[in-house]
């Protein structure tokens, strides 16, 4: 499914972030090209121009980060409507980052700390089933993934709070999560690994083959065919060329 949505603030000063956008807490203004996040307790909005499937992912790029813990600003996932509705939520600080979840407008920590923010950082959360997932720069982080039932549906849109410093998103994507089969690429160099991890060696690039648990066959680039009854998890590899 992939990006749904993506918002890079590239607009005049604003007190609010623009027709695509529901606050549900206060919300967040647009200064310099930026998100900024709200100075005065904490902001909450999603982007409202999707219907969010259940299993979705949002993530925030940040500016300047909060300094104290306990604020910051960062993605969210199922968000619902309504004052202080519930949501999943990642705070990023120069301090640590965090993530919780907020069901009656009483918060949890969910997993562990993890590491400090900076300018740049990329934080990304993801719902799928009630398996969460928190990455920073690519690697997870905060224990996840983890699991929590609590919250269903919602929307993905950004979370933040921060007095000490005007904390900001300079980019915002969000979309939704396949839960489809792996499938494999037809290049020269890349390979697609089958469920026992079976090792791929660079050989030559003539005379690819493509090989389902120790049996080959032959094909032309482009147009793998499977021995009849066997399953398509494979592993591209290059036959040794004599």
């Amino acid at each position: 499914m992939g990006t749904l949505a993506s918002d890079s603030f590239n607009r005049a000063n604003a007190g609010n972030l623009g027709a695509n956008w529901t606050d549900v807490n206060a919300g967040f203004d647009i200064v310099s090209n930026k998100a900024d996040v709200p100075q005065s307790g904490v902001g909450a909005t999603f982007y409202n121009g999707v219907a969010w499937p259940a299993d979705q992912w949002s993530e925030t790029t940040l500016g300047t980060v909060a300094t104290i813990s306990d604020e910051g600003e960062g993605p969210c996932v199922g968000l619902h409507t309504g004052t202080n509705g519930d949501l999943y939520l990642a705070q990023g600080n120069a301090v640590e980052t965090r993530l919780y979840k907020r069901v009656g407008n009483s918060y949890t920590k969910l997993g562990s700390d993890g590491p400090a923010c900076a300018t740049g950082a990329v934080l990304r959360l993801s719902r799928v089933g009630t398996t969460l997932t928190l990455t920073k720069d690519g690697s997870n982080i905060c224990g996840t993934p983890l699991t929590d039932s609590a919250i269903s549906a919602g929307n993905a849109g950004m979370w933040g709070g921060a007095s000490a410093v005007r904390a900001t998103v300079t980019l915002w994507q969000g979309g939704g999560v396949d839960a489809g089969p792996v499938t494999s690429s037809d290049t020269s160099t890349k390979s697609a690994t089958d469920a026992t991890q079976k090792q791929v060696q660079q050989y030559k690039e003539e005379d690819v083959a493509l090989m389902w648990d120790g049996k080959v066959s032959s094909i032309t680039p482009g147009n793998p065919v499977a021995p009849a009854g066997l399953g398509m998890k494979v592993t591209l590899t290059r036959s040794i060329a004599g």
